[in-house]
């Protein structure tokens, strides 16, 4: 019967400790992390020129394709006039069509009166020597109009590269040129911030490194006053540790519809255990 009670006792002990042990196991490891914008870019212009306008400020929301700023395109609007004129004149094709025409029916009925032996050959061979010349300055003006209508197009890019557009969706963090002022390759013109997705930068202990994997989800809590609970996934995890300070970076992408979480702000974030 004491052997009984004691095996009893033993069997509960052992419950619990599992229990114990598994709860511990369980539990999440929560980590300081920051959040910050998916892509900061520097907005540069590939051609040079004076800033026309600036059509964004510090604050504004892009998206991508928006105009940041025009540059002066007076000179580039005139080119596109000219182009335009050259390459809607179809009168030079419509003249040659017309001579190759004439020539054709001329030619036709001289091999007609040929064949009735009333004109010699060397008329005839004249006839075909024309017709082909005037087929040649045919082809010759409907390549010139197609020419015409490339630089039209050119035209038209070089106008439209006077202005700067934006390549991501974002907000604008700072102007960094003002109308009026040179924009060149060296010269940026703003700054602008990817922050839907956010990115999250976090330092794990390497005791963490077999446990935590491509694709996680991992619970996000921003500082207050923003505060709450989202959802992220790890993007990234470092394969190469840091030695001095035991760590491994990991990377998680946070989706942010509507822009509704800042970047900037400290968050920590819990990893959830392996299953």
């Amino acid at each position: 019967m004491r052997e009984a009670k004691g095996m009893a006792m033993l069997q509960r002990c052992l419950t619990v400790a599992v229990i114990c042990l598994i709860a511990s196991g369980a539990r999440a490891e929560t980590l300081e992390c920051l959040i910050e914008p998916d892509l900061v870019i520097e907005l540069a212009t590939p051609v040079e020129g004076v800033i026309d306008e600036m059509v964004v400020d510090r604050g504004d929301r892009v998206d991508a394709g928006d105009v940041v700023a025009r540059l002066d395109s007076q000179l580039e609007r005139i080119a596109v006039e000219m182009a335009k004129e050259k390459a809607e004149d179809d009168s030079s094709v419509r003249a040659s069509a017309s001579r190759l025409l004439n020539q054709t029916r001329t030619l036709e009925r001289t091999q007609t009166l040929f064949e009735r032996r009333t004109v010699p050959q060397a008329t005839l061979e004249e006839a075909q020597m024309l017709r082909e010349v005037r087929e040649i300055e045919h082809s010759s003006t409907e390549r010139q109009l197609a020419m015409a209508q490339v630089e039209l197009k050119r035209a038209e890019t070089v106008l439209e590269r006077r202005a700067v557009k934006s390549p991501i969706a974002g907000v604008v963090l700072e102007r960094l040129l003002q109308a009026g002022e040179y924009a060149h390759e060296q010269a940026n013109i703003a700054r602008i911030a990817r922050i839907d997705p956010l990115r999250i930068e976090v330092f794990a202990p390497i005791r963490l490194f077999a446990s935590v994997k491509v694709g996680d989800p991992v619970t996000i809590h921003p500082i207050e006053p923003v505060g709450g609970s989202y959802v992220g996934k790890v993007d990234v995890v470092d394969q190469v540790f840091d030695p001095a300070s035991g760590t491994f970076g990991v990377r998680i992408t946070l989706p942010n519809p509507g822009e509704k979480i800042p970047s900037g702000l400290r968050c920590t974030a819990d990893f959830a255990p392996d299953s």
